[in-house]
Order: C-alpha cells, then sequence, then structure tokens
C-alpha cells in the first residue's frame, strides 16, 4: 500500500519520547470586537481596560495598562529596596506620583535577588558578561528589547583584572562586584571564593569570606586560583578604580531594562506555536510587557484565574494569541504564577494604591517590580553632547 510505513520504524516511533510542548493548548481567541471593557484613566497618558474573558477552563480575568511613551512627563522605572530584599508590590509601590506597577522579573527563591539582567540609569544593578535578553526603555523614551552584558575592569597599581559580573546570584569564576544595591542580606559566596570590602576606592584590611557588603561600599568577590591571587596580592589602603558599563547589540542605548523569558510575540500580527509550557504551569497567572506603534505605547499585560484558582490563567501560547489580539509589535514573558500582582492609583477610590488582582493565596514577596510614575516635569532627552560625556564618565565611574 502507498503511504504505509515499514513495520520495524512504526515500532521504533512508538519507542521514542513525545515531544515536551505535544500536550500544549493552542492559542484562543479571547479577544472579540464584542468584548466589553471596563475603561480607567489613571493619568494622562496611562489607562487601564479590564475584562473578563472564557477559554476551556472558565473564566480568566485580563488586565492591559497602556503607557504613552511620548508624554515625558511619565517615567517607567524599576521599584526596589535592596536586590536580595522581598516585599509585596503594595509595600515597593509607596511612591508619591506612582499611578501603576506591577512585578518585575525572575528571581532565586533561596536567595531572593534577580536571576536576570536589571539596569537603571543607565547603570548596571544586575548584570554578567553573559550575552542575556532584556526588554526596557531607551534614551529617546522608546521601548525595544536588546542584548545586553557587561564590560568592566577593576584596575589598582597599573594591573586591571576583568570583572565577570556585578550583583548576581551565583558568581562565576573571576570578579565580582557586590554594591550597596544588594542590600543588607547575604552574599552567595562559594566554597572556593574570597572576598574584599572596599570602601571610599580602597581596600579594608584582610582577604576573607566577607558575606555582607558595608554600608558605605562594596564587596569584592574572587573564584578560581588566579582571581584569588591578585586579591590576596593587594595591600590594605591600596588605591582601587572599578568601571563597568553596559554593552548592548543595539542601536541606541538603554535607560531601564529588565531581563525576560520567552519571547511570546516576535512579529505584529504573528500567533507564536509551540512556546514553553509545563504541564503543572500551563494555566498559571501571567505578566508580559510589550509594544507597539513602533515602541511608543508599552503594554503591560496581566493574567488571573477567577474564584481564587490557583492553576488557572492562560499558558503561553494562549498569552501570544491575546497580546497579538491587543495590537502587540514585540511582547516578552516575565515573571508570573503566585509573582503575578498590579496595583494602580484609582479616582474612585479617593487616589489611593489599590490592588487589581486578589489571589486567594496572597501576593508573593518581590524582590523588583516595575513602576509608572507621572512626573511633574517633562523628560528631556540627552544630546548628542550629553551622551558623549555619560559614556565618558561611565569609564571611571565610581558608585
Amino acid at each position: 500500500m502507498l503511504g504505509a510505513a515499514p513495520t520495524h520504524l512504526t515500532a521504533a516511533t512508538a519507542l521514542l519520547p513525545k515531544s515536551p510542548y505535544s500536550f500544549c493548548p493552542g492559542p484562543e481567541k479571547l479577544v472579540t470586537p464584542h468584548t466589553h471593557w471596563h475603561h480607567h484613566r489613571l493619568a494622562r497618558g496611562v489607562t487601564l481596560a479590564e475584562t473578563t474573558a472564557h477559554d476551556r477552563r472558565g473564566r480568566v480575568a485580563i488586565h492591559v495598562l497602556r503607557i504613552d511613551l511620548r508624554n515625558r512627563r511619565l517615567d517607567v522605572r524599576p521599584l526596589h529596596r535592596g536586590l536580595a530584599t522581598r516585599y509585596r508590590l503594595n509595600h515597593l509601590a509607596h511612591h508619591r506620583h506612582l499611578v501603576a506597577a506591577t512585578n518585575g522579573m525572575y528571581f532565586n527563591l533561596y536567595w531572593g535577588a534577580p536571576k536576570v539582567p536589571l539596569i537603571e540609569h543607565r547603570r548596571p544593578l544586575v548584570l554578567s558578561r553573559r550575552h542575556l535578553r532584556v526588554a526596557g526603555i531607551d534614551i529617546h523614551g522608546t521601548a525595544r528589547s536588546a542584548r545586553v552584558w557587561l564590560d568592566g575592569t577593576v584596575a589598582s597599581h597599573g594591573r586591571h583584572r576583568p570583572l565577570q559580573a556585578v550583583n548576581v546570584v551565583a558568581p562565576p569564576t573571576g570578579l565580582t562586584l557586590y554594591t550597596r544595591a544588594w542590600g543588607a542580606h547575604r552574599v552567595p559566596l562559594p566554597g572556593d571564593a574570597r572576598s574584599r570590602r572596599l570602601r571610599n576606592d580602597h581596600f579594608r584590611p584582610g582577604l576573607g569570606r566577607h558575606h555582607h557588603p558595608p554600608r558605605h561600599g562594596e564587596l569584592l568577590v574572587a573564584r578560581g586560583r588566579h582571581a584569588r591571587h591578585w586579591l590576596a596580592s593587594l595591600r590594605h589602603r591600596d588605591r582601587v578604580t572599578v568601571s563597568r558599563q553596559v554593552r548592548t547589540d543595539g542601536q541606541v542605548a538603554l535607560r531601564e531594562a529588565y531581563g525576560v523569558g520567552t519571547q511570546v510575540v516576535a512579529k505584529a500580527g504573528q500567533v507564536g506555536h509551540h512556546l514553553y509550557c509545563r504541564r503543572g504551569e500551563i494555566f498559571a497567572a501571567r505578566t508580559t510587557i510589550g509594544w507597539k506603534r513602533h515602541g511608543t505605547r508599552l503594554l503591560l499585560v496581566t493574567v488571573e484565574g477567577k474564584r481564587g484558582r490557583r492553576q488557572h490563567g492562560l499558558d503561553e501560547n494562549q498569552m501570544s494569541g491575546l497580546l497579538v489580539q491587543l495590537g502587540a509589535e514585540r511582547a516578552y514573558a516575565l515573571d508570573g504564577g503566585g509573582s503575578t500582582s498590579l496595583i494602580t492609583r484609582m479616582r474612585r477610590h479617593h487616589h489611593r494604591l489599590s490592588s487589581r488582582i486578589q489571589p486567594s493565596w496572597g501576593l508573593r514577596p518581590i524582590p523588583v517590580g516595575l513602576g509608572v510614575f507621572a512626573r511633574r516635569r517633562a523628560y528631556r532627552p540627552p544630546s548628542p553632547q550629553e551622551q558623549r560625556r555619560a559614556v565618558q564618565a561611565a569609564d571611571g565611574y565610581r558608585w
């Protein structure tokens, strides 16, 4: 018979493991022209749209924050009080000019610190030499994505050593710097690592296993025989210069950037298929960052299950379909599940912060959130001369 497979091939095929994504549901059309949305104006250029949709498992609540980045009075920046310290989003969001906030990036549950890059005001708060994908706002106020990595050195007495990472959960071989932004919690110090404290650009006495950055300084961690020998060769009060810059494969420098997960929308109008999913997390709550209109309109989308069903939400294939229906040109997954949260300042609640998501298991403490602020003064993009001076200053920047 034409098209029939040999018996031995059929038996061999039956023994092959099934694709890990064969059980993933396909995209669903959750938003239609007849979908009824509840719209709220949070500030000039910031709106919140909410609706309840029905999928195979029941009802899901969809919350869409739209931020007009052309409004120079708006600012999107991270919320944190120490990278290794976790708070609930309603505690992180206590700022005077904040109008909305969502949860942010992926983090290590044991150490409580982000395990993906974080850039704030063009400074690398969490970064390594690995090329990793981020999404954020560039210096011209446009949303975009790029790959970023660290370019830094540690110099003393004319000897230079490459800086491998800043504030990472797992310090790699070489030199890693932990700054005051890490917070008061312990630094993850492997058994083969040694550390020295820095204060006022000078080494403090003692090469040992210091686990906390000084209150007014930094902590330099060395892993590997060569890095430990170099760090031990330096004397007390030796002057040290640490330089660190953010390198990117994009054409424009990023002002704020956050490490992201799966790219759920790679092209406008194109729904993703066979994206990452696990059986226990298919219908988990989700948080996604995206944009449209050539990066001038930022989208922060959160989806949760109704009636307190913890595992009821959308998988990443369904989120891709939802973001395409919302008009996103690019979209990436942020941390989800129990971390999914949304705080807004509602006019009908006398401008008080209110949580739009009320999971039955409570809000999970997180180290970093994404905040949307309405400033009194408009943001002015730096001129080319100011950009050049900023780059030159970053070469020897100490903080």
